[in-house]
């Protein structure tokens, strides 16, 4: 019992070490400035195109700044040969 407590206790701190890692690695802040080391840089507003395609995927996150369906680069790819 006392082994199977004290494995309990560390997993617990290896899973809080680990939930503190993955906090770190997916801050904005942090992939912002990953992407600018890679060249990646915000386009010029009048460079940003919307297009609306028909038979799209809704959104539904209420959160979301969209409005009307919008194509999934999943399903995108996934029906590229």
């Amino acid at each position: 019992m006392q082994d199977l407590t004290r494995r309990n206790v560390e997993l617990q701190q290896e899973y809080g070490r680990l939930k503190l890692q993955v906090a770190e690695l997916s801050s904005p802040g942090r992939i912002a400035a990953q992407a600018r080391r890679l060249g990646f840089h915000l386009p010029d507003p009048d460079d940003v195109r919307t297009l609306r395609v028909k038979g799209g995927v809704q959104m539904r996150n209420a959160a979301a700044t969209l409005e009307g369906p919008v194509l999934s680069l999943r399903s995108v790819l996934e029906r590229r040969p």
